[in-house]
């Protein structure tokens, strides 16, 4: 449960822990000194609280965060006039979550409220059904029924757009309350899935920047020492054959390379027409670069193969001296 301090008080709204001094709760952003609303007359916000975007929201917070169990969330959410951080501070009370815990997840529950709010304010601006002045306005009052209302509900209880204009915009409406922005994750999807294609890609055609990298390194390291560390190791000759190997690799690299360039003028030999002999010249370097590519892939693997025998070896080693 919430313990107040000296210099502390619970929320009557929320049960969020506040500054006395304060006078609006800078969790609910309600009244403090105004009286809680009669339970068989709740407050506007706390009727909204039973909406589906809000009880979900905590609920992805909660349940599945691991915090509290569904049974446990859904018996302090059960009551209809208990919005989020009245759902939050019943938990506290009943033991489910620490009072630390119970703060902590009302501002991630704010964070999340105000980014959705955000994401909307700028799709309904791109569209010309809200400007700086009236985005602004609903961003103050949003504020403080954001515990139990969704975006797109509140810019309509506000007046702010329509029920057909949320439908227009590619939101799913329902109880006065928004879900979620269809257009917008599944685009948001594509677009990440797309991005992490491109970065594993970009990745896999650098690795031979990284294998030359590696290579200074570890020669960097043996000129320093001054010898290679093979007194450590009960397979001496294998730890030489890394280092060597990584320095074979990139002399690989090297040949391949000398013979593509090689192999890519020779293209100007093969044909009088200017266009045709570019066409071959580019084809030529797309595969000579692609065969360098995989003439690191292939011997750094097994380089790679070998540095691991070497480290199984090493731990087996270390467990039997045990």
């Amino acid at each position: 449960m919430n313990t107040p301090t000296s210099e502390t008080t619970t929320c009557q709204h929320c049960g969020g822990t506040v500054n006395r001094a304060a006078q609006l709760c800078k969790h609910c952003r309600r009244d403090l000194k105004q009286p809680p609303a009669h339970p068989e007359a709740p407050s506007a916000a706390h009727i909204h609280g039973h909406d589906p975007l809000v009880r979900n929201q905590l609920r992805k917070l909660l349940v599945g965060g691991g915090l509290v169990s569904s049974r446990a969330f859904d018996d302090a959410a059960s009551q209809p006039t208990h919005d989020a951080a009245a759902v939050l501070s019943q938990l506290s009370a009943q033991r489910h979550l620490t009072s630390a815990q119970a703060e902590l997840q009302r501002e991630a529950f704010r964070a999340a409220q105000q980014r959705n709010f955000e994401d909307v304010v700028r799709a309904c601006a791109e569209r010309g059904l809200l400007n700086s002045e009236t985005a602004g306005s609903a961003r103050l009052s949003f504020e403080r029924v954001l515990f139990g209302r969704g975006p797109i509900a509140h810019l309509i209880s506000e007046g702010q757009i329509t029920e057909e204009q949320s439908r227009h915009l590619g939101f799913l409406s329902g109880d006065a309350e928004t879900l979620t922005r269809g257009s917008k994750i599944s685009g948001g999807v594509t677009a990440g899935a797309f991005k992490g294609l491109l970065v594993l890609a970009v990745s896999y055609f650098t690795m031979p920047v990284r294998t030359v990298k590696l290579m200074m390194k570890m020669l960097r390291e043996v000129g320093t020492q001054g010898a290679i560390d093979t007194e450590s190791s009960d397979v001496p000759h294998l730890s030489w054959a890394v280092t060597a190997g990584v320095v074979f690799v990139v002399a690989a690299m090297g040949v391949a390379g000398v013979f593509g360039v090689v192999y890519v003028f020779s293209g100007f030999r093969q044909s009088y027409d200017v266009m045709g002999a570019l066409g071959t010249i580019l084809v030529r370097l797309i595969g000579s670069m692609l065969g360098i590519v995989a003439v690191n892939w292939v011997l750094m693997v097994l380089v790679e193969g070998l540095s691991l025998t070497i480290s199984m070896a090493n731990n087996i080693k270390k467990m039997a001296d045990r």
